[in-house]
């Protein structure tokens, strides 16, 4: 395996749909191509890594999506056992990510689930609105990777929200809490989804 190949977790599913696929590993110094099939597919989903959310941060604006590394959850047959079947430390393949559309797959999440909690408010206060409506490029001024833990991954759900609220600069914050593939440990994403400023004599 390549240094500083990290698999946070087996999702647990053994079977995948029984297609070619193709890898490189290394072979001496070479790399070959191999395909698999059936029983020795590999299935990966990549989670992107993101910045915090800048703006919770007192940072300045930020154009575009901070990337600070993936986390890797593997299905199918196990990546060590493909590479000691094919007698090598080292296989490697190509995904393509489109991390600014996965940025904004996000927000959607959580503005609708902030809706379906609080109900509808004013769209001058959903901050990541115009990258949901295209307006904006996606960025981690309001969207950014967060540690947190959901009192519902007690129950182990496959995918867990929430809603966080705090005063910042004279304004009530609320940030959604999402979770994929939450029984699995990863690390969470938190999105600024309200921003309303406090009105005089309203309590903090």
């Amino acid at each position: 395996m390549k240094a500083g190949w990290q698999v946070v977790s087996n999702l647990g599913i053994t079977k995948i749909e029984k297609r070619k696929q193709l890898l490189e590993y290394l072979d001496g110094e070479v790399f070959k191509a191999s395909e698999l099939t059936g029983d020795d597919a590999m299935g990966f989903i990549h989670l992107p890594l993101l910045g915090p959310i800048n703006f919770l941060s007192d940072s300045n604006n930020v154009k575009g999506v901070v990337i600070q590394g993936f986390e890797n959850l593997v299905f199918g047959q196990q990546p060590e056992k493909v590479a000691e079947k094919l007698n090598t430390k080292t296989i490697r393949g190509t995904t393509n990510i489109e991390v600014d559309e996965y940025v904004k797959m996000l927000a959607k999440i959580g503005y609708g689930y902030a809706v379906s909690q609080l109900g509808t408010y004013d769209l001058s206060e959903v901050p990541v609105l115009p990258m949901i409506m295209g307006t904006a490029d996606p960025s981690t001024q309001y969207v950014g990777s967060a540690l947190f833990t959901l009192n519902i991954e007690a129950k182990g759900p496959q995918h867990a929200l929430g809603l966080h609220t705090l005063v910042l600069k004279g304004e009530e914050i609320t940030v959604a809490l999402i979770k994929l593939y939450a029984n699995t440990g990863v690390t969470g994403y938190g999105v600024v989804v309200r921003k309303r400023p406090i009105l005089l004599g309203e309590a903090q």
